[in-house]
């Protein structure tokens, strides 16, 4: 099959009728978008117009189900780009946008499938092995002792071959993304949210003391604020964005196999090669692999969701070559989603230039993680909240 495993499951849509002016816009339903909403209206915020065009392509759908603690980049490339201090204080907001998640999850009190069983990061070469090593010893500095090392042996016997080490972290998690998705979404329509679907945006610019929304055939809506939560998207309704090229699409594909006949010994979500392979065994004890992007042409600035069959062969290879298990799988579902990755390597959060036009946005690959409490960063920003933390500058788009 070529669309998400995990579309198995409906997703909520919006009305598809012609929305009215609301006070605030939201563009985008995925993760950031209606966890936006979600952090402005705890405010108390209202009159909240939530927009997208059609959900069922959102890469918030159509990503491995990972919650993973940090950005892209190991804790040792992230000191070597940004030295200590600030290396250690992008870590913790990540572990604090990790924990805001599973705080909603627990407060919604609705089944998404969230397992908080810790995350392998597996070396399979000796130089990644190494800075798996050093990374382990800057984490435990910086107050993160929940990681340790995982000697080869350890992996082998979990069905792990070729591989030189690993760092496990006890705080990965996995949910399962449309779950989430539409368990906040329920809520927040519960709390009077207004939400129309197959509303293409063409254009957002500030006029005066408004926001304009131009819609198709020319119809425009009118804010007091937006808020562009469309990750690898936001290059083509920002100006900003666009002239800087701050966010980069990409196609991230996944493929799904049949149920295993047995439940493998190796249960936690995991990744390789400096996070370019990941997977997880899904809850109805299925393998589940992305990326391999890197080893072939025409996955960067692309839109197209069409799978690349080169990229699922050289996935399926990966996978019998590392995994015992996976020598012989049936592959059931292969498909991929558009995902945005920042020139910063960390997300976008909070106003443009524009001081009524905001973005939440940028993830690279970790939305899931950092989406969430990205989001409610950005309502304290929009909403004036004192006592901003240190991280609100670095995640400003033109800091």
């Amino acid at each position: 099959m070529t669309n998400s495993y995990w579309l198995q499951e409906t997703p909520i849509t919006g009305k598809h009728t012609a929305p009215a002016d609301n006070s605030i816009v939201v563009i985008g339903s995925g993760f950031s978008g209606v966890s936006c909403v979600y952090f402005l209206q705890q405010a108390g915020c209202q009159d909240i117009l939530l927009l997208d065009d059609n959900c069922y392509k959102s890469a918030s759908l159509r990503n491995c189900g990972h919650i993973l603690p940090g950005p892209v980049e190991s804790m040792y490339a992230l000191q070597q780009i940004h030295g200590t201090e600030k290396a250690n204080m992008i870590w913790h907001f990540s572990l604090a946008c990790c924990a805001k998640l599973k705080h909603t999850v627990e407060a919604l009190g609705v089944p998404i499938d969230y397992r908080q069983d810790g995350y392998l990061v597996i070396a399979i070469d000796k130089t990644e092995d190494e800075e798996i090593k050093q990374s382990i010893d800057l984490l435990h500095a910086a107050g993160c002792k929940d990681n340790r090392y995982v000697p080869a042996t350890k992996l082998h016997a979990l069905g792990i071959r070729h591989a030189h080490g690993a760092r496990f972290d006890a705080q990965g998690a996995s949910a399962h993304p449309l779950k989430f998705r539409n368990a906040v979404l329920s809520h927040c329509l519960a709390q009077g949210l207004a939400y129309h679907s197959g509303q293409q945006v063409n254009d957002v610019a500030e006029r005066g003391e408004q926001v304009i929304i131009t819609l198709p055939h020319n119809r425009q809506l009118h804010a007091d604020a937006v808020v562009l939560a469309t990750n690898a998207y936001t290059s083509l309704l920002s100006r900003f964005f666009a002239a800087r090229q701050l966010i980069t699409p990409y196609r991230g594909q996944i493929i799904t196999s049949m149920p295993l006949p047995q439940k493998p010994d190796l249960t936690v979500p995991f990744s390789f090669n400096h996070g370019y392979e990941y997977g997880l065994l899904t809850t109805d004890n299925r393998l589940m692999l992305g990326g391999w992007r890197e080893n072939t042409d025409g996955e960067k600035h692309t839109f197209d969701l069409t799978p690349n069959p080169t990229v699922a062969a050289g996935l399926k290879t990966f996978a019998a070559h590392h995994l015992d298990f996976a020598a012989n799988l049936t592959w059931d579902y292969s498909w991929s989603g558009i995902m945005g990755a920042s020139t910063s390597g960390l997300p976008y959060v909070g106003p443009t230039p524009s001081s009524r036009i905001f973005v939440c946005a940028g993830f690279t690959g970790h939305g899931f993680g950092w989406a969430h409490g990205c989001a409610e960063l950005l309502q304290k920003i929009m909403t004036g909240a004192m006592h901003l933390p240190p991280i609100t500058r670095e995640l400003h788009c033109y800091h």
